[in-house]
């Protein structure tokens, strides 16, 4: 059994995130970045799994093109849609998966679903420091994240069980 992991990221959490997976998975299992990498055609793997991140509200364009250009044949496999994202609620994920994947690809996919996100300070701009500064303190106001926030430690939302839950499910497929 084969499985094709193709990802995009941009600070380096999705990736992440398909190793992670890649970890779970049966068989033989392929790892392709988009952004520096050509993925191998896909006839070859009997299970696809795309993975994207979200940043400022968006999936990297690359990803969005593959599963353009790949839709009909993506739709004869069983396919595993993961988000690597700090959004929590189901609406918020849904919009993105489908903003990142094509809706038809997501009602076809065996799984789909958001690992959770990072903000790794050491690899932000200072544009996006004072984002997260940002973000951190509605988090704390919701209680999503607990004490002071020093605007240098570096967050995480990466689910393990989630990981391993979309595993298990994609063996099973």
């Amino acid at each position: 059994m084969k499985t094709l992991i193709v990802y995009a990221t941009k600070h380096g959490t999705a990736e992440e995130c398909a190793k992670m997976l890649a970890q779970r998975l049966e068989g033989e299992v392929e790892l392709v970045n988009i952004k520096n990498s050509v993925p191998p055609s896909i006839d070859g793997y009997e299970k696809i799994i795309l993975g994207a991140s979200i940043y400022a509200g968006n999936a990297q364009p690359e990803i969005k093109e593959f599963c353009r250009s790949n839709l009909e044949k993506l739709k004869e496999k069983p396919v595993g849609l993961f988000l690597s994202c700090m959004f929590d609620e189901e609406s918020q994920i849904r919009t993105a998966l489908e903003n990142a994947f094509t809706p038809e690809l997501v009602s076809h996919a065996a799984a789909a679903c958001a690992f959770g996100g990072a903000f790794k300070m050491d690899r932000l701009n200072f544009f996006e420091k004072l984002i997260v500064k940002m973000v951190a303190k509605e988090y704390q106001k919701e209680g999503k994240l607990s004490g002071g926030y020093d605007g240098k430690t570096d967050i995480s939302t990466v689910s393990d069980s989630k990981i391993s839950e979309f595993a298990k499910i994609i063996n099973a497929a």
